[in-house]
């Protein structure tokens, strides 16, 4: 399951708890930031408020879920505090042991972080409610991967339907000036591929006294085309030759 979705249904089960023990009033906008450059840093942000726009990021990359948990308990006490009118301007930043009312707002803010402790032990419905969301979507998740899993097989299928041809393979490979190795090549293909060896007709094409074309550089689709295109051509042939004949003892007759 995807790690941004786990974080999204703890932050929902999570806030309205939060708002309740720390008694903030107005609402806060949340922004779940994917900054892998900062994922990198071992000392990068965790988490970010900014009290002007009343919002907050959470950095989640390479993040246990508890962990960007207690990153927002964090700042939704600084939230508490801008609320209170305790966080303004004066405040400022810079070295916490220089700044005397900053280390208490950031020690207080630190405490928040056990919030995530009260919520996992006094309710257990957030958590049921929390576990069934994951589950649910665990499912669709696992459903979506069964289903590209299932179109990949097919296709898999499909390919293997699509059988080659062995003699085009052995035209290219050993010519067909050699019959024996011509045909042994083809049989030693079809044996490859699962292709049945009775449907190879390359020799008995060759053997008929009718097919007189060369086999030199030539493929089975254009053996098998011109060896009929040449039968037809002496059917035809045949037939206005019994034509001819009929008509010229239609002539002798009434002579």
């Amino acid at each position: 399951m995807d790690n941004k979705a786990v974080i999204t249904e703890l932050l929902k089960d999570f806030y309205p708890f939060a708002q309740k023990q720390l008694g903030f009033n107005k609402p806060v906008r949340v922004f779940l930031t994917k900054d892998i450059q900062n994922s990198r840093d071992p000392l990068g942000k965790t988490a970010f408020y900014d009290p002007q726009e009343m919002h907050l990021k959470l950095f989640y990359v390479n993040r246990h879920p508890k962990d960007v948990l207690r990153s927002f308990a964090h700042e939704l006490m600084h939230h508490k505090q801008n609320c209170d009118g305790r966080l303004n301007s004066d405040v400022g930043e810079g070295p916490v042991d220089q700044n005397e009312n900053l280390a208490k707002l950031e020690e207080e803010a630190n405490k928040a972080g056990f919030l995530v402790r009260q919520w996992e032990e006094q309710c257990p419905e957030y958590k049921k409610r929390l576990y069934k969301g994951i589950q649910i979507l665990n499912k669709a998740e696992g459903e979506s991967d069964n289903l590209v899993k299932l179109q990949e097989k097919k296709k898999k299928k499909k390919k293997l339907k699509i059988k080659p041809n062995p003699w085009a393979i052995c035209t290219a490979s050993v010519g067909r000036k050699d019959k024996k190795d011509y045909e042994s090549c083809v049989l030693n293909v079809k044996d490859q591929y699962g292709i049945k060896k009775e449907n190879l007709q390359e020799s008995k094409m060759s053997k008929n006294t009718d097919f007189e074309r060369s086999l030199d550089d030539t493929t089975e689709s254009d053996t098998i085309k011109d060896h009929y295109s040449k039968r037809a051509e002496r059917v035809f042939e045949k037939l206005t030759d019994k034509w001819k004949t009929k008509k010229e003892s239609e002539v002798k007759s009434n002579d």
